[in-house]
């Protein structure tokens, strides 16, 4: 044997000299390699972050069980324990400048736990009580109420409003319960339950809103009640046993209908939660009588104005038997926010639109004008400054400031969208700078004549928008779509609906023909309309009679001009923050969209807007706005049928503007559908524009001084 090990030993030595000199190895493959060493490295790596994550779980653990036991113990209580659940008061909204919009009108309210051995009879005896204390009458309540009552209370002389023939089907399945239901309101005359001494009538309804009650959810009795009668009820709780007051809230909006459809409202405790988004709203833990924001800003930030719960445990008192309420939570109050609106801006451009419409009533040419809109912006930022939208029926004013946003509001524009349409031209090289065509109606085949107002000679892109040509245009886009124009001859396309589809492209570069994100539920986009099916529909495109825009859009679209190309989303919320404190915990962040690149078209569209107030078609009250304006009129061919059936003409005027020219603070756009009738008007919406921008500088200036 040891002959053997001498004989390899040095073989084994030789061989492994031999390995770590091989020539034709690498630097790697030269080096001897302990595996048994690197293994016990990464098993000791391993072990170590091991031992590292079982430590931070043992000190995870002495934390929860030690330090922290009496929180936890405290939500194992919570989540284990039925409590009633109170809403807390909502966040209050704000204009721009810290100007309270919308408050919390603190209501005291009776209401009703069950006493731990009430009986029928005992809540009857009380129902009365509460009757003859309060004094209430048949009209105290709704004559719902009443009915129900009613049929509560005399079930027998309810049952005889149904006829033998009606029970017959009833009971042959062929009428349901709740048609037996319908019947009987429907027979319940007013006369039947207008008693006003009816106290038994009064104790029902009471007592049905008694019924309602359980340990975790105190039914509300009476709603709104004085101090006094609070009082009353907290001092005699021995005699009402069972009853107490609570505190409560109610909106209260400060301006009344200003704005009134944009901050929105809630629904009340006995609305509860709307049934189209009732399994939304319980999935997040409302409950179903609850309050919720259900239109506007209210319902668009209800996250962030609803609070936290305050949480009530409801237990009894030995002896008496009777509910004690212990408060386990006090909640949180909602966030306040505020609001890109500036309110007394709001107030004097709505004056100026009541008045624009008032005045119409006088004119016999403008019979049809009877509603108008309003949106100012910041061009930099998208903040909403004021949106107004108004109705005239019958000599009243009626706000309707939510059409600024949606389809009932949106119209035929007209010649606004000129710009967007000059861009493209010189943006796809259909046009150069200072391009000239000749202004002069244009004769087709089989189609009324295509003109301007006027016959203006020969133009550049600059006059075009300065005095708004429609040949102009019109030359633009049969260039555009390979038509080479003949008089008299056939309006010949090579490529009509590949232009159309570029044309709508670049209209919703600038926010034209799509929704405009405003953070506001049910925005609406207007009337797109199908893809044109007639050349001279390309024609009536580019001048805008075609699609139909809100005036939020036509406010984007001139505030993208302004803000030199850059397109932001409109937005209303500017922040919302800790009730009673500077603490913000959201801010609406300016969002762009996108940019439009070509940075001379531009420029030389903001010319064009500009030369149109200087020099042009819009200086008629823009001129004497205290700072430069730049802008652009519309008036759009719209028809409507009336009473009679009768095909009416009544156009609509629009209009867009900037200020100032050379650093813009604020973009407006205006509509005023059917704005004139027999005889051509005046634009409906220039003295408007003017005196909206005079309105707002004037308003800077004084907050400055």
């Amino acid at each position: 044997m040891s002959e053997r090990r001498s004989i390899f030993k040095p073989r084994a030595e030789k061989g492994k000299k031999e390995l770590l000199n091989w020539n034709g190895s690498s630097d790697i493959l030269k080096k001897f390699v302990d595996f048994n060493a690197i293994t016990n490295k990464r098993i000791m790596a391993i072990g170590s972050v091991i031992s590292i994550l079982f430590i931070i779980i043992a000190i995870q653990l002495v934390r929860v069980q030690v330090y922290s036991q009496a929180e936890y113990e405290q939500k194992l209580i919570r989540y284990t324990t039925s409590y009633q659940k109170v809403s807390p008061p909502r966040g209050q909204i704000y204009d721009r400048n810290y100007e309270l919009l919308v408050e919390n009108k603190a209501l005291l309210n009776i209401i009703y736990t069950p006493a731990q051995h009430a009986t029928d009879s005992s809540e009857w005896e009380l129902a009365h009580k509460i009757v003859d204390y309060y004094g209430l009458t048949t009209s105290t309540y709704t004559f719902r109420d009443l009915q129900d009552a009613y049929m509560n209370l005399y079930p027998d002389e309810t049952n005889d409003l149904i006829t033998d023939d009606e029970w017959v089907s009833y009971y042959a399945r062929e009428i349901n319960d709740s048609a037996i239901y319908q019947m009987k309101l429907s027979r319940i005359t007013n006369e039947m339950v207008s008693k006003e001494k009816d106290a038994d009538l009064m104790a029902s309804i009471v007592k049905m809103n008694m019924d309602k009650a359980t340990k975790t959810v105190p039914a509300v009795i009476l709603e709104d009640v004085s101090y006094e009668e609070a009082v009353y009820i907290a001092e005699h709780k021995t005699e009402f046993p069972g009853f107490d007051n609570s505190y409560d809230w109610q909106r209260n909006y400060l301006y009344g209908d200003l704005l009134k459809s944009v901050l929105g409202s809630v629904s009340s405790k006995k609305q509860g939660l709307p049934s189209e988004a009732m399994s939304y709203f319980v999935a997040l833990g409302y409950s179903i009588n609850e309050r919720v924001g259900t239109s506007g800003l209210e319902k668009q930030y209800e996250s962030l104005l609803k609070g936290e719960y305050m949480y009530i445990n409801t237990v009894y008192d030995d002896s008496t038997g009777l509910p004690i309420q212990e408060t386990v939570d006090e909640g949180k109050k909602g966030y306040d926010i505020r609001i890109s609106i500036d309110v007394e801006l709001q107030e004097t451009v709505e004056s100026i639109v009541s008045n624009t419409l008032i005045d119409a009533t006088k004119n016999p040419y403008r019979l049809y004008f009877d509603e108008m809109y309003v949106a100012m912006i910041e061009p930099s930022t998208g903040e909403i400054l004021s949106m107004v939208g108004k109705e005239q029926v019958d000599g009243k004013i009626y706000d309707k400031s939510y059409a600024t946003y949606m389809d009932v509001g949106a119209a035929v524009p007209g010649s606004v969208v000129k710009g967007a349409t000059i861009y493209m031209a010189l943006n796809e090289d259909v046009i150069d700078y200072n391009t000239v065509y000749l202004d002069t109606p244009l004769h087709f085949m089989g189609t009324p004549v295509k003109a301007s107002w006027k016959n203006m000679g020969y133009i550049n892109e600059i006059d075009a928008l300065k005095w708004s040509s429609n040949v102009y245009m019109f030359r633009i886009a049969m260039k555009m779509a390979g038509s080479n124009y003949i008089e008299y001859g056939p309006l010949y396309m090579n490529d009509r609906q590949g232009t159309f589809l570029k044309f709508r492209k670049y209209f919703r570069s600038f926010g034209l023909g799509q929704l405009t994100g405003i953070d506001l539920p049910g925005e609406s986009v207007g009337y797109i309309m199908d893809e044109p099916t007639e050349n001279g529909h390309l024609l009536d495109y580019v001048i805008g009679q075609f699609d139909t825009y809100t005036v939020l859009q036509l406010a984007k679209y001139i505030g993208t001009i302004a803000n030199d190309g850059i397109r932001v989303t409109p937005h209303l919320l500017v922040e919302a923050y800790e009730t009673g404190t500077t603490d913000v915990v959201y801010r609406y962040n300016t969002n762009v969209e996108s940019v439009l690149e070509n940075s001379k078209a531009i420029k030389r569209v903001q010319e064009g807007f500009r030369e149109c107030v200087a020099t042009g078609y819009c200086s008629t009250y823009l001129n004497k706005v205290s700072e430069p304006v730049a802008a652009k009129s519309g008036t759009a061919e719209a028809y409507f049928y009336d009473e009679d059936g009768n095909l009416v003409p009544s156009p609509n005027n629009t209009f867009i503007a900037y200020a100032p020219y050379d650093d813009p603070k604020v973009a407006i756009a205006c509509i005023a559908p059917h704005s004139w009738n027999g005889v051509s008007q005046l634009n409906a919406c220039q003295k408007v524009i003017a005196d909206s921008l005079q309105a707002y500088f004037d308003l800077e200036e004084n907050r400055n001084d």
